[in-house]
C-alpha cells in the first residue's frame, strides 16, 4: 500500500465513502445515489445523519448550479442535510460557495493515520472495562442506544442503525465489527471497524457522558485497532474532532487532511437561496 502523505489522505476519504455506501446499500430507509461528480445519502427521515453528500466535483465555472441540483436532490428545503468537503472535492474554494448557498460552517476535522505495524498495543485499559464484539441482537440494542445518546441522535436514526447492522447480521463476510464496551458491568462506550482491503477505518467512537473522561475512549479505540491488526490489514484512518486529536495522536495516528462539514438547516436556508 501507499504510504505517501496524499495516497493517506486519499484512503481516509475513501474509507469514509465505502462506508456510506456499504450503509445505504443495506438500508430499506436510505437510498444511494452516486454520480462521477457527487456520492450522496438521502432518507424520508429528516435528520442530517442520513442525509448526506460526500465527494462533490463541480467545474469552476457551475459550482452555483451543481450544489442547487444536489440540494435539490433532497426534494425540500426543509430536509437537514450534511455536506462533507473532503480532499478530493473541487474547486478549492468549495466551502465557501457553500456557504454563499446558505448552509451552516460547521466545526473542521482532520483526517488522521496509523501505520498498524506500529500499533502500540501495551496502553493500559480503563480499571474495570470489558470489551466484547457486538455478536447478537441484544448486545446491538445496547450499542445503538450508546451511540445515539452519546451523538444526542433521535430515536428515529437509532432504529435505523439498528436495523441496517440487525438485517446484515454478525458473520464474517459484513465489512464492520462492532465493539461493545461495560464498566464494572454497565455499557458505556462503543466503537465500530469499517473495513477495505489493507484500509481499517474507526467509526462511532462513544462514550456515554457519565462515563467520560476515564480511558474508556481510548480503549475502544484500541480494541478496533488490535482487531484490524489481527485481520492483517495494513492502514487505520479516522476522522477526528479538534478535542480528540490529541487522544489519537497518543495510539500513534498522525494528520494528513483537513474536512469541512457543512448544514443545511431545516427549512434555514430558503430565502438565501431562492428556493421555493
Amino acid at each position: 500500500m501507499d504510504l505517501s502523505a496524499e495516497a493517506l489522505a486519499a484512503a481516509i476519504e475513501a474509507n469514509i465513502i465505502q462506508r456510506a455506501r456499504d450503509i445505504a446499500s443495506r438500508s430499506p430507509h436510505m437510498e444511494l445515489h452516486d454520480r462521477p461528480d457527487t456520492l450522496w445519502i438521502s432518507s424520508h427521515i429528516a435528520h442530517p445523519y442520513l442525509n448526506r453528500v460526500f465527494r462533490a466535483r463541480f467545474p469552476a465555472g457551475a459550482v452555483h448550479q451543481g450544489i442547487e441540483a444536489i440540494l435539490d436532490e433532497f426534494g425540500t428545503p426543509e430536509m437537514p442535510v450534511s455536506w462533507l468537503v473532503g480532499p478530493s472535492s473541487t474547486p478549492p474554494d468549495l466551502g465557501n460557495h457553500l456557504q454563499d448557498a446558505g448552509l451552516v460552517r460547521l466545526e473542521e476535522e482532520t483526517g488522521m493515520a496509523l501505520d498498524l505495524h506500529l500499533l502500540r498495543q501495551d496502553l493500559d485499559a480503563a480499571e474495570g472495562l470489558a470489551i466484547d464484539r457486538v455478536s447478537d441482537g441484544e448486545k446491538l440494542r445496547t450499542w445503538v442506544d450508546i451511540v445515539a445518546h452519546s451523538f444526542d441522535l433521535p430515536n428515529e436514526v437509532g432504529s435505523v442503525l439498528f436495523n441496517v447492522y440487525g438485517r446484515a447480521g454478525f458473520g464474517r463476510e459484513v465489512p464492520w465489527r462492532l465493539f461493545l464496551g461495560s464498566l464494572h458491568a454497565e455499557p458505556v462506550g462503543a466503537s465500530q471497524l469499517h473495513m477495505e482491503p489493507e484500509v481499517a477505518g474507526i467509526y462511532h467512537l462513544a462514550t456515554i457522558p457519565e462515563a467520560r473522561g476515564r480511558g474508556v475512549g481510548t480503549a475502544m479505540t484500541l480494541a478496533a485497532l488490535c482487531e484490524a491488526h489481527a485481520l492483517g490489514l495494513r492502514t487505520a484512518v479516522l476522522r477526528a474532532a479538534r478535542v480528540a486529536v490529541g487522544l489519537y495522536r497518543g495510539l500513534g495516528f498522525e494528520e494528513y487532511c483537513r474536512f469541512g462539514r457543512y448544514l443545511q438547516r431545516q427549512g434555514g436556508n430558503q430565502a438565501k437561496r431562492g428556493r421555493r
